[in-house]
């Protein structure tokens, strides 16, 4: 399993650009295409979407924590565990979804 850290200085090469396109695979629908939880899916969720771009979600959220959400998903909620994923593919994504704030969807 790949190790994750608080600091994200360093990120192999595409890092991020991978974790977007996978974004846009899996998470789009639910999240949005601005990654702000304005997905098509969103009504009728259990729970609203994360918003990526939000202050609020990014100050408590860490590496670790996006992760274990895209592994084993969150439970009472509508996120669905990502076991599909392999852990280059879960790296990706975690440096994508923690890029989002910063850098925009």
């Amino acid at each position: 399993m790949i190790a994750f850290s608080g600091c994200r200085s360093h990120e192999a090469p595409g890092e991020r650009a991978r974790g977007r396109v996978l974004f846009h695979e899996h998470c789009v629908l639910c999240h949005g295409e601005n990654a702000d939880g304005r997905g098509q899916r969103r009504e009728g969720l259990s729970g609203r979407p994360a918003d990526f771009t939000s202050a609020a979600w990014r100050s408590g959220a860490t590496a670790d924590g996006v992760s274990r959400a895209i592994r084993e998903g969150t439970p009472g909620t509508s996120m669905p565990a990502w076991r599909s994923l392999d852990d280059r593919e879960v790296a990706d994504l975690t440096a994508h979804v923690l890029s989002v704030q910063k850098e925009g969807p």
